[in-house]
C-alpha cells in the first residue's frame, strides 16, 4: 500500500503572521492567489507552485477586494480557486490551468 503525499493549500489573503517574511513564499507585494504545498515524511514541506488570480481592478482597493481568493479546494485531481471575478480549475499534479470561468 502506497501513501500519497498530503497537499496543503494556503490562500494569500489568509496568511498568518508566522508566514510573513518566510523564504518559502516568494511573491511580490499585492500578489493574489494560492500556494500549493506537498507534505511528506521523506521531503517534509515543499512548495509545489502557486495559482495566480491576476489584477483586473481599476484601483488598488478594487484589486484587493475582487481578486483575493475566497475559497480553494480540490476534488479528485482538480484544484478549484474562487475569487469574486474568476473560478479557476487547475490540474492538481501539474498546476496547469484547465479552465477559467469569468464571473463578471
Amino acid at each position: 500500500m502506497s501513501v500519497r503525499p498530503a497537499r496543503l493549500l494556503i490562500e494569500r489573503t489568509n496568511l498568518s503572521p508566522a508566514f510573513s517574511g518566510a523564504k518559502i513564499l516568494p511573491v511580490e507585494p499585492g500578489w493574489q492567489g494560492v500556494f500549493v504545498f506537498e507534505i511528506s515524511p521523506q521531503k517534509g514541506i515543499r512548495l509545489r507552485g502557486k495559482v495566480e488570480h491576476p489584477a483586473g481592478g481599476d484601483t488598488v482597493k478594487g484589486y484587493y477586494e475582487h481578486n483575493s481568493v475566497k475559497r480553494s479546494l480540490y476534488i479528485g485531481d482538480v484544484l478549484y480557486t474562487v475569487s469574486d471575478r474568476v473560478v479557476k480549475l487547475n490540474d492538481l499534479e501539474t498546476l496547469r490551468q484547465l479552465k477559467q470561468i469569468n464571473l463578471q
